[in-house]
């Protein structure tokens, strides 16, 4: 099983469960998959093809898990990238992974253009805002009128699903290559935990970033898997987090050390 089907296998169980809260906005399951499905056959008109590398600069919104199952469903791999990079870093991972594509929001095109005029392999970069962004492609354009059936694309469980770049806190970040075998066996890994493994019924709330593995896998992924609902929080602030997880009635917490401290 690939992550894609995993998805969909969820959504296909579990057509009307809640699957994201974001907000004052509620996404199914059946919605959710039909989403990534545009996002896949959207990339596959493009000439995004089985292999290549897709970057994603989005943050802890709706788009990112759309984007990121739609991304793995056309058989490409994910290249997530932390909001805050700047152009340069931004132009190392593109050239370094050889993505061909990135997606992102308005707020972060700009440094998004910047680094992918220097980066000759980058063909498209899709924006998802209301105004045109000169350089860019509209995400409404590419992915608001495709098909909303599963691309048919053979993904194979040992093909590269995600490449998380290192810190690089001793030289150049470099690209872990994970396959869609590595991070489900992590998921099973956890579900062997009782303290980590999410059920059905619970609400888990996520404020770590989905471009992060934590939060990406463990957080998101596992969720999917055991079809829970994820209280995905754009920002965490303190004060604001008590409030989401009474509002959303949360069960699981995924935080790091200094979230819980404050």
């Amino acid at each position: 099983m690939n992550l894609g089907q995993m998805l969909a296998q969820t959504a296909q169980r579990l057509p009307n469960k809640p699957a994201i809260r974001f907000r004052d906005q509620e996404t199914t399951y059946a919605d959710f998959d039909t989403r990534a499905n545009q996002v896949a056959n959207g990339l596959i008109a493009l000439g995004i093809k089985p292999g290549d590398r897709v970057a994603l600069l989005l943050h802890n919104v709706p788009l990112f898990m759309e984007a990121y199952y739609g991304i793995l469903k056309a058989g490409a791999a994910v290249v997530p990238m932390n909001v805050l990079y700047k152009p340069a870093e931004i132009e190392y991972i593109i050239k370094d992974s050889g993505a061909r594509a990135l997606l992102t929001l308005a707020a972060f095109a700009p440094q998004a253009l910047q680094a992918a005029a220097s980066a000759p392999e980058m063909e498209k970069v899709i924006v998802a805002s209301p105004e045109e962004t000169p350089g860019a492609i509209l995400w409404r354009d590419v992915f608001g009128q495709t098909s909303e059936a599963a691309p048919n694309v053979t993904v194979g469980d040992d093909d590269i699903a995600v490449i998380p770049y290192t810190s690089g806190t001793t030289g150049r970040p470099k690209g872990a290559m994970l396959t869609h075998r590595n991070l489900i066996a992590n998921c099973e890994q956890c579900e062997h935990v009782e303290r980590i493994k999410p059920q059905e019924n619970d609400v888990a709330w996520i404020a770590l970033p989905l471009f992060h593995i934590y939060a990406m896998n463990v957080g998101m992924n596992l969720t999917v898997k055991a079809g829970g609902t994820m209280a995905l929080i754009e920002r965490f602030e303190p004060g604001s987090a008590l409030e989401s997880i009474q509002t959303n009635k949360c069960t699981v917490l995924y935080g790091a050390p200094p979230m819980f401290v404050v």
